[in-house]
């Protein structure tokens, strides 16, 4: 099980839906209306911000890669 996965399992069903129809937008490329923001000092980092939760993804030559979904807190951001 992966770290996505092991959060997605500790949260409650109304939150785990909004984090994957959040996922299934960055996935699909429809990003209207969502608060991202480039990561500073990353040339194709970014975050997602929904509430209390932070969606870290990548573009890549072959799409977007979603690479954490967490809480936010002071170690939210440290290794991107």
């Amino acid at each position: 099980m992966n770290k996505i996965e092991k959060i997605l399992a500790k949260v409650d069903s109304k939150e785990r839906d909004s984090i994957l129809e959040l996922m299934y937008k960055i996935k699909s490329g429809n990003l209207q209306g969502l608060n991202i923001k480039k990561l500073e000092g990353k040339s194709e980092c970014f975050r997602l911000k929904k509430g209390n939760f932070r969606i870290i993804f990548s573009k890549t030559d072959t799409g977007i890669e979603i690479i954490s979904v967490d809480r936010r807190n002071e170690k939210t951001y440290r290794n991107y």
